[in-house]
C-alpha cells in the first residue's frame, strides 16, 4: 500500500469470495475515516470519491505489473529517489525488509462515555491503542520462500529507482506538502496550519497528461483481450438480471407471484425501482383508506 496525500492511496488486495472485496473496502474506508476524523478533531468526508479496483490476474507477471505502478508513485513523480524514500504511510518497508508495520486503534465508545454531561474526556490520544498490522505477500508468491519473493521485490523497487521520474521535477503540490507536513506532526496532534511557501523560481506541479485507465492487470496483449472478452459477458449477463429485476418489480406491484433474481459473482445487484414501487404502494393504502 502506498499513501500518495490525504485524499488518495494505491493497495493491493486479494479476496477468495466475491463479496469479500466490497465488505473489505467499506470497513476499511470507514475505519480510516472514523479514526482521521477523532485523531483530528474533525467532521465529514475523508475520501474525495469511491474507491476505484482495477483487476490483475492470477500470473506473476500480471501482479508484479501491477506492484510496479504502485511502488513507482513516489518516483515517477520526482518526490524520491526510491520507493523507500516516500514520507508517508507506505507497506513499502515491510515488503522491502520485513520490517513490522504499526498502525492505530481508536476507542471511540470509551471517549463519549468520559464526554457525558459536560465532562472533559481529555486529550484524544489517551483513547489511541497501537497495533501492528498483518499482511500477506502477493497470490503469486505463493509457494516461494519469504528471503526469495522479498528479493524479487527489493530487484523491482531497485529498479524503479534506476528508471528515475517520469515527469520534470516540480515544487511538490499543496497537498504533497501537507501529506509531509502531517507526517512530521508533533506527537500533541496537531493539524498543521500553514504550508510551506513554494520555492522563489520552482514552477507550480503541473498534471501531466493521463493515459487511457487500464481496465486491467496482464502480463501480455492476449490476456487483457481475452479478459475484456468476458467482462463484456459479465456486463451483458448484468444488463440482462437488471431488466428481469425491473420485470419482477413490476409483477410484484401487480400482485402477480415475483422469482428471485440473480446478478452475476464479482457485481453489484442493480437497484430496485423502489420509486414506482413506493408510488404504488401509497396508491394501494389511499385505495384502503378509500
Amino acid at each position: 500500500m502506498q499513501w500518495s496525500n490525504r485524499y488518495h492511496y494505491h493497495g493491493m488486495f486479494s479476496a477468495d469470495q466475491p463479496d469479500d472485496m466490497a465488505g473489505f473496502l467499506q470497513h476499511f474506508h470507514a475505519a480510516v475515516a472514523r479514526l482521521v476524523n477523532f485523531r483530528w478533531g474533525r467532521y465529514g468526508p475523508v475520501w474525495s470519491s469511491r474507491a476505484t479496483v482495477t483487476p490483475a490476474l492470477a500470473d506473476q507477471k500480471a501482479q508484479l505489473q501491477g506492484l510496479r505502478y504502485l511502488l513507482a508513485q513516489p518516483v515517477k513523480a520526482g518526490i524520491a529517489r526510491h520507493p523507500r524514500d516516500w514520507h508517508g504511510p507506505s507497506s513499502t518497508e515491510w515488503l522491502l525488509e520485513g520490517t513490522p508495520l504499526t498502525g492505530e486503534r481508536v476507542d471511540q465508545t470509551a471517549y463519549t462515555l468520559a464526554g457525558r454531561n459536560g465532562k472533559d474526556p481529555g486529550d484524544r490520544k489517551d483513547y489511541c491503542s497501537s497495533l501492528q498490522l498483518q499482511l500477506s505477500p502477493l497470490p503469486c508468491f505463493a509457494g516461494m520462500a519469504e528471503d526469495e519473493w522479498r528479493q524479487v521485490v527489493r530487484d523491482l523497487a531497485d529498479s524503479i529507482a534506476e528508471s528515475g521520474p517520469t515527469t520534470p521535477p516540480t515544487a511538490p503540490s499543496a497537498e504533497e506538502q501537507l501529506a509531509a507536513a502531517a507526517a512530521r506532526a508533533d506527537e500533541d496532534g496537531t493539524v498543521p496550519s500553514e504550508l510551506p511557501q513554494q520555492a522563489a523560481g520552482v514552477p507550480k506541479s503541473k498534471r501531466p497528461e493521463r493515459r487511457k485507465k487500464r481496465l486491467v492487470h496482464a502480463s501480455c496483449e492476449a490476456d487483457e483481450e481475452a479478459f475484456l472478452a468476458e467482462l463484456k459477458l459479465v456486463q451483458a449477463a448484468h444488463a440482462a438480471a437488471a431488466e428481469l429485476l425491473r420485470t419482477e418489480v413490476a409483477r410484484a406491484q401487480s400482485g402477480l407471484p415475483a422469482r428471485a433474481v440473480q446478478f452475476p459473482d464479482w457485481t453489484f445487484p442493480a437497484a430496485a425501482p423502489a420509486r414506482p414501487l413506493r408510488a404504488a404502494l401509497i396508491e394501494k393504502a389511499m385505495t384502503v383508506r378509500g
